[in-house]
């Protein structure tokens, strides 16, 4: 390590990654691949209901997919899965603790994709992998825990070029970092796999995981409290099982004129996914066209969630 000269970007360091026996690549795609590839997996069994960016690590390995649909309570369809098989099951909202904890009982070639669940923890021989960059200011990364056969002889990657769009928004504005935000999303397809950049370790070891996880838990709370009477997931929620959850989902009839409301006063909310399979079954096609993803992350409190508590009751 070079001593004097000029100064880096001071970061606090609060310890390590919140999951220590996990091995730190570069993309959450890449910690599929990774364990596609320590298995010798040779199919999967992947929901229709997910991001299609999880096919790139199954297409670069040639392995066989085919795709199962979910109940309304998020679970699948039975599936028998052979030895060589794998079964991915997506931990959505971060609220599916219960599933994923029932699923590793039913199917012994479970991969859990918990990109979704920061802070939930891998259930033993069980392969996880989770995407941090879904819950912190980071520009890229990816950790799995997962029994390792295989080298790990990867080079590391570099990440000082894919920052902008996070530099943008504190700097200026949002709205003038979001180009850079999807140039930098198009940027992380068909990367190979590489270990974690030093950057992007650094900026994961300052993060107050506690602080973190206290304040979602908040506004998670929060909105529930004051949306559960209009939100159609308000059954599924009161028995939900979560650590700490991504995002809020909110299930409405009104879905589209509430999130133009939204936007309308710079309250930005995702869409998952834009680019969802037509075999949707019924259940599906509500969650993918009518589920509004309300944040809740540590940026924000509850003068933060009353704003948005305020913009969707005055829908009903």
């Amino acid at each position: 390590m070079a001593i004097g000269g000029y100064f880096e970007l001071e970061l606090k360091k609060f310890g390590d990654t919140f999951h220590p026996n996990a091995i730190l690549l570069n993309t959450g795609r890449n910690c599929l691949e990774f364990i596609l590839f320590q298995n010798n997996y040779k199919k999967i069994y992947l929901p229709y209901y997910m991001c299609k960016v999880l096919l790139q690590p199954i297409e670069r390995l040639g392995i066989a997919h085919e795709f199962y649909h979910l109940d309304e309570d998020f679970y699948p369809e039975k599936i028998i899965v052979q030895d060589q098989e794998a079964l991915l099951y997506i931990n959505y909202f971060g609220i599916m603790d219960a599933n994923v904890q029932k699923l590793s009982l039913e199917y012994k070639n479970l991969i859990v994709d918990n990109s979704q669940s920061y802070f939930s923890k891998p259930i033993t021989n069980v392969p996880t992998f989770y995407s941090p960059r879904k819950f912190f200011g980071l520009p890229d990364g990816g950790m799995v825990v997962t029994k390792v056969i295989k080298s790990l002889n990867y080079d590391k990657d570099t990440s000082y070029n894919r920052m902008l769009h996070l530099i943008k928004r504190i700097d200026i504005s949002a709205e003038e970092g979001f180009i850079d935000f999807q140039e930098n999303e198009k940027g992380l397809d068909h990367l190979p796999l590489l270990h974690m950049s030093n950057f992007t370790e650094r900026l994961l070891k300052s993060i107050d995981f506690a602080e973190v996880s206290k304040k979602r838990l908040n506004n998670f709370n929060f909105l529930h409290k004051n949306l559960q009477k209009p939100n159609l997931l308000s059954g599924f929620l009161d028995k939900a099982s979560y650590t700490v959850p991504l995002i809020y989902p909110f299930l409405s009839e009104k879905s589209e004129a509430i999130k133009e409301k939204l936007v309308k006063n710079r309250i930005y909310v995702a869409t998952y996914w834009p680019d969802l399979s037509k075999a949707l079954n019924d259940h599906e096609k509500l969650y993918s066209k009518s589920i509004i993803p309300l944040p809740i992350d540590q940026r924000y409190n509850e003068r933060d969630m009353s704003k948005i508590v305020e913009i969707i009751l005055s829908f009903y």
